[in-house]
């Protein structure tokens, strides 16, 4: 994949500019910090790219370095920027050295390892949609199987498929999957993953996860997931990644779905935008809070249920917390009434009751997370003592 990449990170590699002493006054101390933040984005780009340049057969391994480096390259656009913004003369200089270099220059350099790696992005992508349309000719015209999407009927979808054998069948790589994800008909979804539809299509422009992100369908989006769609793959046109898809239209509900169900969220466009930076020129505060516990966790102050709770999400995993407390008090007064329930049982109760409570805790849920210290100290009080000690 990669073995067109030229070294255009060798002087980077040699020598990091890092800083000198702190320059007086609160204004370019603040730069000096931001100016911190750059560097640090130049060299995860670079380490980026001496990992792809081991060598390896483990595609996974050289798609995750290639997106590390192009995140650190957006880290190091996004904050030089801020440097240049506030002096456009300021200089960094190497304290080992005593190399200096003109944060316009540290710009630069980023600005041409983003531009490498994309093209490295681009490439690729290339090469998927010319085995696409080798594996699966186009036809002149949209095929019936894509016209049959909008109507919904799976009778008629399922015998169109039926009749031709060609669940992928498409016009200028547009199948019924896409559309029928655009549409956000997820019934459609599930007969095409039944029939065999390739789940990883692509476009120059979109994929079927894109296109449910792009037009706020939630559901959709958790259904082409759970059938194996890649919600990490950027398209050729801006490198946006569905996440990313999803903020710029600002729908919310998919935002919350695709990070829920894993996406990555450092993931940068083609000109080194994250999906956080893309949050807060939204000003989508919710979202803001949502992708920063992503990446820091704990160390925002939030806790889960206070990032979840604006979006509506955090009654319902509140409801399966008290779901599962039901059923806990229920198991320890079934134990503790029991004649003689052998200690293998008393254990495993003991260790589910605090991984609970473990769980509730760092959710944030401090109701649940007293009723669960309530249950265990009834459990402790019944239970037969030589087990738990033993």
């Amino acid at each position: 994949m990669f073995s067109h990449f030229r070294c255009f990170c060798a002087s980077i590699l040699g020598s990091l500019l890092v800083l000198a002493a702190p320059h007086p006054g609160a204004l370019a101390q603040h730069i000096d910090f931001v100016a911190i933040d750059a560097l640090t984005g130049l060299e995860q780009m670079t380490d980026g790219v001496a990992m792809m340049k081991v060598g390896t057969s483990n595609s996974d391994y050289e798609i995750e370095s290639l997106q590390y480096a192009r995140a650190g390259a957006g880290k190091a656009l996004t904050a030089i920027e801020v440097v240049l913004a506030k002096n456009p003369d300021y200089v960094v200089k190497d304290p080992l050295t005593g190399e200096t270099a003109k944060a316009a220059d540290i710009k630069s350099q980023a600005a041409a390892g983003l531009e490498e790696l994309n093209e490295i992005l681009r490439t690729d992508l290339k090469k998927q949609l010319a085995a696409q349309e080798s594996k699966n000719l186009g036809e002149a015209d949209f095929p019936k199987l894509v016209q049959l999407v909008p109507g919904g009927d799976l009778n008629a979808i399922r015998a169109e498929i039926d009749r031709t054998g060609r669940p992928d069948a498409h016009y200028q790589n547009q199948t019924a999957l896409l559309e029928a994800a655009k549409r956000g008909k997820t019934g459609i979804i599930d007969l095409l993953a039944e029939k065999g539809a390739d789940f990883d299509w692509v476009t120059w422009t979109s994929s079927p996860l894109s296109e449910a992100a792009k037009n706020g369908h939630a559901d959709a989006a958790r259904r082409l997931i759970k059938h194996g769609a890649d919600f990490d793959r950027p398209n050729g046109k801006n490198l946006n990644t569905p996440l990313i898809d999803a903020i710029q239209k600002e729908h919310e509900d998919v935002i919350l779905a695709l990070v829920e169900e894993g996406a990555d969220v450092t993931i940068v466009d083609w000109r080194g935008s994250s999906p956080l930076d893309w949050a807060r020129h939204k000003k989508m505060n919710k979202v803001v809070r949502l992708l920063e516990f992503e990446l820091k966790g704990k160390k925002t102050g939030y806790t889960a249920y206070e990032v979840l709770k604006p979006f509506g999400a955090a009654s319902q995993i509140l409801q399966r917390n008290n779901r599962e407390l039901a059923e806990m008090e229920k198991a320890v007064s079934s134990v503790n009434n029991a004649p003689d329930p052998g200690c293998t049982q008393t254990r495993k109760l003991d260790k589910d009751i605090k991984e609970i409570a473990g769980r509730l805790e760092t959710f944030g849920d401090k109701g649940g997370a007293a009723q669960a210290d309530r249950i265990y100290k009834a459990f402790v009080k019944g239970a037969k003592q030589a087990c738990l000690n033993g």
